[in-house]
C-alpha cells in the first residue's frame, strides 16, 4: 500500500501536501525521503520491540 500511495503517486487529491516526496537531497540519510522514512520507522520499531520484550522477560 505504501508503494501504491507514495511511489506510484496514486490519489494525489487526498494528500495534505501535494508536493512530491523529496529525492536527491542531502537532508535525508539515503537521499530519498521514502527510503529514509521506511528505514527510520523499521529501526525505531525494532528498538521499541526489543525493549518491550526485554521488560517482559
Amino acid at each position: 500500500m505504501h508503494w501504491w500511495l507514495w511511489t506510484r503517486r496514486a490519489r494525489q487529491d487526498l494528500r495534505y501536501d501535494t508536493r512530491p516526496m523529496g529525492k536527491n537531497k542531502r537532508l535525508f540519510l539515503f537521499d530519498d525521503q521514502v527510503k529514509d522514512n521506511l528505514a527510520l520507522t523499521l529501526v525505531s520499531a525494532m528498538l521499541i520491540g526489543m525493549l518491550w520484550e526485554s521488560v517482559g522477560w
